[in-house]
């Protein structure tokens, strides 16, 4: 009977070692239930609407991955920009979802999927009653409000150091519905912003924006996690190829964005 019992542990580590040399589980056996971080308050993107249900074009997209990978549950938690990032470090979120750009500092300390699932074009935006500035290049001696933390923080300060700092920054912790106001006012004369951004805001803020100059920078988005969880940056990215290659990701950029963002302006 033992020798029978130990000639059948002899097979069976036998065969796992020859079919993938540990005896390691299956991914997401079971199941497993992430964490993700997100804003809560982009029109469209990040948002909680009219019945008091989070949604928008990342949240959907995360939901779909989600249905697309067996035994992952993922619930939302909706931080102020500023901490998404440090929520992920601290281990209060497994994954932040919002509009997020990869540049060398956050390539270095995050993991994202290979394929990106939104593409951002950033240009100069001003208020539509706005006649003297007509690129970035008239904002000499002007204010670029910038939310603190943002791609485009880092879009509006990267040219600004290039051009000898001729621009006058300033910052908003407190959301794109301050820098409405802000611009509105008169207390800053720019923001930087995508398209669909200014679509939505003057629908759905009555923001009064125009977009004018070319672009100021053109990036791919990602969803982040930490640098250790490679498996679930494997499946992430498993599904989002499944969801460019059926339709789905342009399907929900349309219907959320207007029109799709999901491939690099020709």
């Amino acid at each position: 009977m033992k020798k029978n019992l130990f000639f059948r542990f002899t097979i069976f580590f036998i065969l796992a070692l020859f079919m993938g040399g540990t005896l390691k589980p299956a991914l997401f056996a079971g199941s497993r239930k992430i964490i993700v971080g997100t804003i809560g308050v982009i029109p469209n993107v990040t948002f909680t609407d009219k019945d008091g249900k989070l949604t928008g074009y990342d949240v959907e997209v995360v939901r779909e991955i989600a249905k697309r990978v067996p035994g992952l549950e993922v619930t939302f938690q909706i931080l102020d920009f500023p901490n998404l990032l440090l929520s992920l470090d601290t281990k209060k979120i497994d994954l932040a979802a919002c509009l997020l750009e990869v540049n060398k500092e956050r390539e270095a300390k995050y993991l994202h999927p290979t394929e990106s699932y939104l593409v951002m074009v950033d240009k100069l935006t001003v208020h539509q009653s706005n006649t003297t500035i007509h690129s970035i290049n008239d904002m000499a001696g002007k204010i670029l409000i910038l939310s603190t933390g943002s791609n485009e923080q880092m879009i509006g300060e990267k040219w600004n150091k290039e051009h000898g700092n001729i621009i006058k920054l300033a910052y908003s912790s407190s959301g794109p519905v301050d820098i409405v106001t802000q611009i509105k006012s008169g207390r800053a004369d720019a923001a930087i912003y995508t398209d669909f951004d200014v679509r939505n805001y003057n629908t759905m803020a009555n923001a009064q924006w125009k977009i004018v100059g070319e672009p100021l920078a053109v990036a791919n988005c990602y969803q982040l996690m930490r640098k250790d969880d490679k498996e679930l940056a494997a499946m992430i990215d498993k599904a989002l190829k499944a969801m460019k290659a059926d339709g789905t990701l342009s399907k929900l950029s349309i219907q959320w964005l207007g029109q799709d963002f999901t491939q690099a302006p020709k």
